[in-house]
Protein backbone atom coordinates (compact mmCIF):
# COMPACT_ATOMS: atom_id res chain seq x y z
CA UNK A 1 0.00 0.00 0.00
CA UNK A 2 2.18 3.20 -1.05
CA UNK A 3 -0.44 5.83 -0.02
CA UNK A 4 0.97 4.55 3.22
CA UNK A 5 5.00 5.24 2.72
CA UNK A 6 7.57 5.55 -0.30
CA UNK A 7 9.40 2.84 1.47
CA UNK A 8 8.65 -0.78 1.86
CA UNK A 9 11.11 -3.89 2.76
CA UNK A 10 9.58 -7.50 2.04
CA UNK A 11 11.94 -10.39 3.56
CA UNK A 12 11.10 -13.26 1.37
CA UNK A 13 10.41 -16.31 2.62
CA UNK A 14 9.99 -17.93 -0.33
CA UNK A 15 9.77 -17.22 -4.00
CA UNK A 16 7.11 -14.43 -3.89
CA UNK A 17 5.37 -12.12 -6.62
CA UNK A 18 5.13 -8.74 -6.08
CA UNK A 19 2.17 -6.21 -6.05
CA UNK A 20 1.83 -2.34 -5.51
CA UNK A 21 -1.56 -0.49 -4.10
CA UNK A 22 -2.28 2.98 -4.28
CA UNK A 23 0.55 4.33 -6.00
CA UNK A 24 -0.09 8.23 -7.43
CA UNK A 25 0.98 9.23 -10.61
CA UNK A 26 4.41 11.24 -9.92
CA UNK A 27 5.14 8.51 -6.79
CA UNK A 28 8.80 7.96 -6.43
CA UNK A 29 9.12 4.64 -4.15
CA UNK A 30 11.50 2.42 -3.09
CA UNK A 31 11.60 -1.52 -2.41
CA UNK A 32 14.07 -3.42 -0.48
CA UNK A 33 13.71 -7.00 -0.95
CA UNK A 34 15.93 -9.23 2.02
CA UNK A 35 16.79 -12.31 1.90
CA UNK A 36 15.94 -14.75 4.82
CA UNK A 37 18.38 -17.12 6.70
CA UNK A 38 18.13 -19.78 3.82
CA UNK A 39 18.95 -17.25 0.90
CA UNK A 40 17.99 -18.30 -3.10
CA UNK A 41 14.45 -16.94 -3.13
CA UNK A 42 13.29 -14.90 -6.28
CA UNK A 43 10.87 -12.90 -7.20
CA UNK A 44 8.47 -15.09 -9.78
CA UNK A 45 6.60 -12.28 -10.89
CA UNK A 46 7.08 -8.50 -10.55
CA UNK A 47 4.20 -6.25 -10.70
CA UNK A 48 2.76 -5.17 -14.33
CA UNK A 49 4.04 -1.87 -15.97
CA UNK A 50 7.91 -2.10 -15.40
CA UNK A 51 9.91 -0.44 -18.05
CA UNK A 52 13.31 -1.66 -16.04
CA UNK A 53 16.46 0.65 -17.12
CA UNK A 54 18.71 -1.01 -19.41
CA UNK A 55 15.96 -3.28 -20.34
CA UNK A 56 16.26 -6.37 -18.56
CA UNK A 57 14.60 -7.41 -14.94
CA UNK A 58 17.61 -7.24 -12.77
CA UNK A 59 18.71 -10.55 -11.34
CA UNK A 60 18.28 -10.71 -7.27
CA UNK A 61 21.39 -11.04 -4.79
CA UNK A 62 20.40 -14.44 -3.30
CA UNK A 63 22.83 -15.12 -0.82
CA UNK A 64 21.19 -15.33 3.04
CA UNK A 65 20.38 -11.92 4.68
CA UNK A 66 21.78 -9.86 1.96
CA UNK A 67 19.34 -7.00 0.67
CA UNK A 68 18.69 -5.63 -3.32
CA UNK A 69 17.15 -1.96 -3.37
CA UNK A 70 14.89 -1.13 -6.38
CA UNK A 71 13.50 2.12 -6.84
CA UNK A 72 10.37 2.89 -8.76
CA UNK A 73 9.03 6.23 -10.32
CA UNK A 74 5.19 5.77 -11.23
CA UNK A 75 5.40 8.11 -14.78
CA UNK A 76 0.91 7.31 -15.78
CA UNK A 77 -1.25 4.69 -14.15
CA UNK A 78 -0.23 1.29 -14.17
CA UNK A 79 3.34 2.37 -15.90
CA UNK A 80 6.49 2.56 -14.29
CA UNK A 81 10.19 3.17 -14.56
CA UNK A 82 12.76 0.73 -12.79
CA UNK A 83 16.15 1.39 -11.33
CA UNK A 84 18.47 -1.05 -8.89
CA UNK A 85 19.48 1.24 -6.34
CA UNK A 86 21.76 -0.93 -5.16
CA UNK A 87 23.10 -5.17 -4.83
CA UNK A 88 24.23 -7.23 -2.39
CA UNK A 89 23.29 -4.79 0.97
Amino acid sequence: DLSASNIHQVTLGGNRTLAVSNVSVGQTFTIILAQDGTGSRTISGWFSGISWAGGSVPTLTTTASKKDMFTFLCTSAGVYIGTVSGQNI
